[in-house]
């Protein structure tokens, strides 16, 4: 299940902490385990795996909040895709920031998906290749 990243402190946790980065032509993504406190809020709830993802999309990118709002609908509708059909892509209980950067207004779908799942197949944190 993908959960989304809210607060604040968490995004910022996210990128001061991050184990592995990644940068694509139109994407930064960070990934960084999930702290313990949610990992404990959601086995209550009885949710035992999940990611949670973070859209970041600056006034940098545009001022309008139409295009920005616009983007994070694509992010997202592409990592749901990503979790529908290649749900060994993600690994359980990771925080993962996608931070748009300004070539992203111009990117078609297809060539973002691309460089989505391209991010997510190396940011297999446990593995040897670190930040």
């Amino acid at each position: 299940k993908i959960l989304t990243i809210k607060k604040r402190a968490d995004f910022i946790n996210v990128q001061n902490n991050y184990e592995k980065k990644i940068i694509t032509q139109n994407l930064i993504v960070l990934c960084k385990k999930t702290e313990e406190k949610y990992t404990k809020i959601t086995e209550k709830k009885r949710l035992t795996e999940f990611i949670r993802i973070g859209l970041t999309v600056t006034k940098k990118i545009d001022k309008r909040a139409v295009i920005r709002n616009r983007i994070k609908r694509l992010l997202r509708e592409i990592n749901r895709n990503l979790m529908k059909n290649h749900e060994d892509l993600y690994n359980n209980h990771i925080d993962y920031e996608f931070i748009a950067k300004k070539n992203i207004i111009d990117c078609k779908y297809a060539a973002l998906f691309k460089e989505v799942e391209y991010s997510i197949k190396n940011l297999k944190i446990g593995e040897e290749n670190g930040k």
